[in-house]
């Protein structure tokens, strides 16, 4: 005997709904701790990397910037217990991944805090951060945006220096 079998595809709208690794609850059933952030709220941002865009906008996050240099990325923990594990668009990424993505490519970030994590496995002890980019709609015409920065990190024109003699009365004064 021959048995055909015919999947028929499924969405869910991720309004009031949390859809999380074995299927879509409602959000106010959820016992753990989901925060979300839309791509309205990032956009508002001048941050040159994802990280940064998110940093004040989301309890219970720190961020740490790894050294000083302009235009580093920064490290992003959940209730400072470690990098968390970041999933975009359903697949398993590392935090550089994470990093280079551009803002404007956002359609909404869900960081699931605690114990709602375990679904993720054993990556997912610090918690999840859960990506959706934003993808091309039908008849829909496409959109370009361009943001350029111009900046210079080294000196124009050097301060004047000072001699022994003016050196020496400043410091006494």
């Amino acid at each position: 005997t021959h048995i055909n079998v015919v999947l028929n595809e499924t969405s869910q709208i991720l309004d009031e709904m949390v859809v999380v690794g074995y299927g879509a609850q409602k959000k106010l059933s959820i016992t753990g701790s989901v925060a979300s952030v839309s791509s309205k709220e990032l956009e508002r941002t001048s941050a040159p990397t994802l990280a940064s865009a998110l940093a004040g906008k989301v309890d219970g996050i720190t961020f740490r910037q790894v050294n000083g240099q302009p235009g580093q990325t920064m490290r992003m923990e959940i209730r400072n217990m470690g990098t968390p594990l970041y999933v975009i668009d359903g697949i398993m990424k590392d935090e550089g991944q994470f990093n280079n993505l551009d803002v404007n490519d956002i359609e909404s970030i869900s960081i699931i805090k605690d114990g709602a994590s375990a679904v993720y496995g054993v990556k997912a002890a610090n918690g999840v951060v859960l990506v959706t980019t934003k993808r091309g709609k039908l008849n829909e015409k496409p959109v370009v945006t361009v943001n350029t920065y111009y900046g210079i990190q080294n000196w124009t024109t050097f301060p004047k220096l000072s001699n022994a003699y003016d050196y020496t009365r400043a410091w006494t004064e």
